[in-house]
């Protein structure tokens, strides 16, 4: 009995290491089926950020390092959420063998992209463009690795902006569909390389000449503070400035909304001038205000001197608020 025993356990410990080493060899089968391909961009342009259009054209070198043997094509490369009203070009097609066991393949590419622009903080404000670049075949077959030989020109030149970085991520993306392919479940994840360019905007003088009218009204409408309520002409020229600024700071948002592209949003300059505008009207029903007190026979010149540090206070709030603001934002 004791003999069958052992037996049976040489048996199952025969079996087990069979199927140990049928894991180990389709793991290794698995990890040699698996391509990796070396894929490299270089941006020679960039133009045309169109903010209420959501979009950006770029033209720029790809390139791809590959096994001969892997039979690996460049056609095959997909770039993922291109904005569909114009098509992509493709241009200087060129491939050679580096070596025995080397491929290289290029192109030049020049498409208009999809970009959500954030303009919450604008004049301040920071856009990363992306570009996808994406393989059609599963991550179980193929691995996209970044060329470290990537990068974008020196002459580029955009008014306005300049390139703060560039960096290509490796990843992978799941659409959650096989688009059809019975080889490949639902669940299956494709390699993907993400161009990531961040720009900034050339904001500081661009702030200040979009923010000088506001500014100034503002400055107007505080002032007109020491023009006395008691005197009838001082008092319907104060109504004027303030009436006058008040337009002048409505006519200088709907300026800065056109230049921000930022009709339907909520801009940093929005916020600004909401506030400066709020401050110009507070000064406007101060003088009434001050006016009703002063055909009650009020103090005189106490009166004044609260009527002319309230303007004061005014304009400070909104310049320190304003300041506040900014400092954040930077």
């Amino acid at each position: 009995m004791a003999i069958k025993i052992k037996i049976n356990f040489f048996h199952y410990a025969i079996i087990s290491l069979f199927l140990l080493s049928s894991n180990f060899v389709c793991a290794s089968d698995n990890l040699n089926l698996q391509r990796k391909v070396t894929i490299g961009v270089f941006l020679t342009s960039l133009y045309e950020l169109n903010m209420n259009a959501g979009s950006y054209s770029a033209d720029f070198w790809i390139w791809s390092e590959s096994q001969i043997d892997h039979k690996f094509k460049l056609d095959r490369v997909e770039l993922g959420y291109l904005y569909g009203k114009y098509p992509l070009e493709t241009s200087l097609k060129y491939q050679e063998n580096l070596s025995e066991s080397i491929s290289f393949e290029n192109r030049k590419i020049r498409a208009t992209f999809l970009h959500d622009y954030s303009l919450d903080l604008f004049p301040f404000d920071k856009q990363t463009l992306r570009i996808y670049i994406e393989g059609t075949d599963s991550i179980d077959e193929l691995i996209f690795e970044p060329s470290t030989k990537s990068g974008f020109s020196q002459l580029i030149q955009m008014s306005g902006w300049r390139i703060n970085s560039f960096k290509l991520i490796p990843s992978e993306i799941n659409h959650g569909t096989n688009f059809g392919y019975p080889n490949y479940t639902t669940n299956v994840s494709y390699p993907l390389i993400t161009v990531e360019i961040e720009l900034i905007r050339n904001s500081l003088y661009l702030f200040f000449k979009l923010i000088i009218g506001l500014l100034v009204s503002v400055l107007i409408a505080s002032l007109a503070s020491s023009l006395s309520v008691y005197n009838d002409d001082l008092y319907s020229s104060r109504l004027a400035l303030i009436g006058g600024s008040l337009l002048a700071s409505v006519l200088n948002q709907q300026f800065v909304d056109t230049k921000a592209d930022a009709i339907n949003l909520v801009t940093l300059l929005d916020i600004i001038h909401l506030i400066g505008i709020s401050t110009v009207g507070s000064l406007f029903v101060s003088a009434i205000i001050f006016r009703f007190l002063s055909e009650k026979n009020y103090q005189k010149i106490k009166l004044q001197k609260i009527d002319l540090l309230f303007g004061f206070i005014a304009f400070a709030l909104f310049f320190s608020v304003s300041l506040i603001l900014v400092v954040k934002s930077l």
